[in-house]
């Protein structure tokens, strides 16, 4: 049932942002309490509410994929993927180079999993400067045009809990990479 409602708030916010110069889309649909999708409805915030809606167990057709999308974890490069190879969740399984955990995980530990477990994730469009207890560290090569960070709610952000899903969208629309940075203890 939650699958069907990120698919109708997305396929309502795509209808709006496409029939903006004609007149309104009709009334917006509510979504699911357990996810606060950002509240613009600007084209903008279209790629990271549908990354949103596939981790949380949507489908991958409301995300726009670049021909490639980068993955990484706090800022270091684990994988390049096509977009056909994003649609797939395995693909988002990932750690460090030669680790057996991250910030108090097992791994792999996966941004896909991370959204999904937690309680009402937001979507901002402000960088965060620290993580929960560790400073944000971005990737340095990743090539975009702007990003948009997906968030526990601010009452959540502790240590341990707190964590960023940076959603990074080409000058298309297009997610071109994604980083997943965790908080540990």
């Amino acid at each position: 049932m939650r699958a069907q409602t990120y698919c109708l708030l997305l396929a309502a916010l795509a209808l709006s942002a496409c029939t903006a110069e004609t007149g309104p889309a009709g009334p917006e649909p509510t979504p699911s309490p357990s996810v606060r999708l950002s509240s613009s409805t600007s084209p903008t915030t279209l790629p990271a509410n549908g990354f949103v809606a596939y981790a949380e167990g949507g489908g991958y057709e409301f995300v726009p994929w670049a021909d490639r999308v980068t993955y990484y974890v706090h800022g270091e490069r684990y994988a390049s993927m096509t977009a056909f190879e994003a649609e797939r969740r395995g693909n988002w399984l990932g750690c460090l180079p030669d680790a057996t955990s991250y910030e108090g995980r097992g791994c792999p530990v996966s941004p896909l999993r991370t959204i999904r477990l937690a309680d009402a994730p937001v979507v901002e469009d402000e960088a965060p400067s620290v993580i929960g207890c560790n400073k944000a560290r971005p990737p340095a090569d990743v090539v975009y045009d702007y990003a948009l960070w997906v968030r526990p709610a601010a009452a959540d952000r502790d240590c341990f809990s707190d964590f960023a899903v940076t959603v990074y969208v080409d000058a298309d629309g297009r997610i071109s990479a994604v980083d997943l940075a965790l908080s540990g203890p």
